[in-house]
């Protein structure tokens, strides 16, 4: 068997080039399937392309093209504080032959054997991942709890409806600015999640429903990341489909992370069925949102003995 062709082979190499999925957009897939479609743009473009040997000089040659076109090598290899992987300036050589070995075993014809035939059209090639139910009912935004779930039907203290009201108030639908922080190196780079991004992503989270990334509809996914790469330094991504992966997969993950904030909050709770939703006394606060927008906008938000004339007041809206 020629060598590079086991899959355990492949997991390995692409953990030591840095794809071991210990980092958003860098899973042993987001490396392997660019690798997988190299040999469609070069057909596209009329140069057929041969299978080689992972050891031979053509397979070198072909892993050199394929990271120098469109600066690929420095796309996966980009600098990195922590030096968690080799960096295309100063680690080329070690880069391009192990990068050659994992190219030959995806696009051998005996590693296309290994794959086996494709899934029935319609089909999901692998089972979304998703927590139990109750480990899923007792998550929190720091690890478990050993407070009862809150139910859908539960009925907030003067303290949560405070809190209600104030998440609400941190928010703006008519906020169009341009995130700056969402720029290539922010996103090169793995850097922090620039929280001044959070109330467009809660605004947006409320408004469609989406608290649970392991059950977004593409459609929603693709709305979500374009809400808020608009009119910023990565609002066109085209040519670049494992930049776009990265941004889509650090949004998902920062989905999960607030709505288990919002679940601590008592601002979310599980169904019956298992699915996050609002909890009913804050859907009532959601839907009247242009009441507090307008009282804030006015100066004059809800506060102390403001937060009675609140609950009035939504009590009055039923």
């Amino acid at each position: 068997m020629p060598v590079g062709i086991q899959s355990s082979n492949v997991a390995r190499l692409c953990s030591e080039l840095g794809f071991s999925g210990k980092h958003p957009g860098r899973k042993e897939k987001d490396l392997t399937c660019l690798t997988r479609s190299f040999p469609i743009d070069s057909l596209s473009k009329g140069t057929p392309r041969p299978f080689f040997r992972a050891d031979s000089l053509e397979a070198l040659q072909l892993a050199i093209q394929f990271c120098s076109e469109n600066q690929r090598g420095h796309f996966f290899w980009p600098d990195n504080s922590h030096q968690e992987w080799p960096t295309w300036l100063s680690d080329q050589p070690k880069c391009v032959p192990l990068y050659g070995t994992i190219n030959v075993r995806e696009l051998s014809p005996q590693s296309q054997q290994l794959v086996g035939p494709p899934p029935p059209k319609g089909t999901r090639r692998r089972p979304i991942k998703a927590p139990t139910s109750a480990g899923r009912r007792n998550s929190t935004a720091n690890g478990s709890s050993s407070e009862p779930a809150t139910s859908i039907d539960f009925q907030p203290d003067t303290e949560t409806f405070a809190l209600y009201v104030n998440h609400i108030e941190t928010l703006d639908e008519d906020d169009e600015k341009p995130l700056h922080a969402f720029t290539q190196k922010w996103l090169r780079s793995n850097a922090e999640w620039p929280e001044s991004a959070d109330p467009r992503l809660y605004n947006f989270m409320h408004t469609n429903r989406c608290y649970d990334p392991n059950h977004q509809e593409d459609r929603k996914e693709l709305a979500m990341v374009n809400v808020l790469r608009h009119n910023t330094e990565i609002a066109e991504l085209h040519g670049h489909p494992l930049l776009y992966s990265v941004l889509k997969d650090r949004v998902l993950e920062r989905v999960d992370f607030l709505a288990q904030n919002l679940i601590t909050k008592k601002i979310l709770a599980f169904d019956d069925k298992n699915k996050i939703q609002m909890v009913k006394a804050f859907r009532n606060v959601w839907v009247n949102r242009g009441k507090f927008w307008e009282k804030k906008r006015a100066g004059d938000p809800f506060e102390g003995d403001g937060l009675r004339q609140a609950i009035r007041l939504l009590d009055d809206l039923k």
